[in-house]
């Protein structure tokens, strides 16, 4: 299904929340780069995407380490 594509990432020990720029292309491939990310540092990341046939959609809830 062809939708936009954002990444939503929260620093799960400060709470800050970043959503990255939406491209507001709609496309069935979806790649995205985050930059700034600091080691040592748990974050929850979440897809976040708009379709013309489902509107407003959010992944389920991913937590990683970085090292």
């Amino acid at each position: 299904i062809p939708a936009t594509t954002q990444v939503r990432y929260v620093d799960v020990a400060t709470g800050n929340e970043t959503l990255t720029v939406s491209d507001n292309t709609l496309n069935t491939y979806h790649e995205i780069y985050v930059s700034g990310l600091k080691p040592g540092t748990t974050y929850l990341f979440q897809g976040v995407s708009i379709s013309d046939s489902y509107g407003k959609s959010i992944s389920s809830p991913v937590t990683l380490t970085l090292q």
